[in-house]
């Protein structure tokens, strides 16, 4: 499961840096981290630390539920209290 998410929030930082035809590099240097550090998060090969998906969300003109919208159990982050 730990991998899907992984991979999930990857996938979705990619679509939004794409969908606003920005590079690697020019996110990458927004957020303060290696273009290939980025890739690896993009790929899903690295778990996204907390700072991190703030910081993409930032960047990327989205908030981080949007990141995280259509992960299974999606529910979840949506209950309150």
């Amino acid at each position: 499961m730990v991998a899907n998410i992984d991979q999930h929030l990857g996938t979705r930082v990619a679509l939004a840096r794409e969908q606003r035809g920005l590079t690697l590099a020019e996110v990458a240097s927004q957020v303060d981290i290696t273009v290939d550090c980025l890739a690896e998060f993009e790929h899903g090969a690295v778990r996204i630390p907390a700072i991190f998906v703030a910081r993409l969300a930032r960047v990327l003109n989205v908030t981080p539920r949007w990141l995280f919208n259509g992960l299974p159990g999606q529910d979840t982050f949506d209950r309150t209290g």
